[in-house]
């Protein structure tokens, strides 16, 4: 029955007009896995997040999201309760992971501690911006160059442009923001990493409404530039998991 009720609502969300969003493409650099492509749609409490392999959906009406994986006609779906224990289990392998590295030699453990700063046991994340001084252009936007600091450490290096030279306003990113802050409530001590496509933060440190549109984490060596961001007619189903997708529970701990 519940799998009907899914076909259902999707069949009436295929029906359903077509919504006004936004597009934002983006590509990011990762050691071993090379460049991706990545594609963002937002509606106004909806968003859709398409990278290699997988796709994410969060829905802002119900308090929900949903890890799809199309190669397997799969999902999880990931509610407040669900987040509370993938966080619990987040916390387990950060010691986990703390004990391994008293084991690593002195510069490989320092390396390893730069790169997770802020998420270690007992390391709640402070998140900072000061200005870098300088500027760029990333496709056709001009930036200005500022440093994320986590626990007052530069960890991220971004280019920030005005939100309007983007076609943007406060709006189109705040159900990003909220996607963010959903997502964080398996990864509290990262809370406020969103901060980096957050205007009103950036504000403060630039003087405008800004949003970050190319990254660098030295690192970890990845890089992430956004090449477009277009206003397009959205289809509602868009939004919804297909139908006949078989759902899955959240693994437990060693799964």
């Amino acid at each position: 029955m519940r799998f009907d009720f899914w076909s259902f609502a999707v069949a009436a969300a295929a029906a359903a007009p077509a919504l006004a969003g936004t597009v934002i493409t983006s590509e990011m650099s990762v050691p071993q896995a090379g460049a991706d492509k990545s594609v963002v749609y937002l509606d106004k409490d909806r968003v859709r997040v398409e990278s290699p392999g997988n796709i994410t959906i969060y829905r802002g009406d119900r308090n929900t999201a949903y890890m799809v994986s199309p190669a397997e006609k799969k999902f999880m779906k990931m509610t407040p309760e669900t987040m509370k224990k993938m966080a619990a289990q987040m916390e387990a392998m950060r010691a986990e992971m703390a004990e391994q590295m008293k084991s690593m030699p002195a510069e490989q453990r320092a390396q390893m501690e730069k790169m997770m700063a802020g998420s270690m046991p007992g390391q709640p994340a402070k998140i900072e911006f000061r200005k870098a001084g300088g500027t760029g252009t990333f496709g056709k936007w001009k930036c200005e160059k500022v440093e994320q600091l986590v626990n007052g450490a530069a960890q991220a290096q971004l280019c920030i442009a005005k939100l309007g030279d983007l076609g943007l306003g406060d709006a189109d990113l705040g159900v990003l923001q909220r996607f963010a802050a959903f997502m964080q409530q398996a990864a509290p001590q990262s809370a406020g990493a969103s901060s980096m496509m957050d205007p009103k933060a950036l504000e403060k440190i630039v003087g405008y409404p800004g949003v970050a549109i190319h990254m660098e984490i030295p690192a970890a060596k990845v890089t992430s530039t956004t090449n477009s961001v277009e206003q397009k007619t959205l289809p509602a189903n868009l939004f919804e998991v297909p139908a006949g997708y078989k759902e899955e529970t959240m693994p437990g701990p060693g799964r």
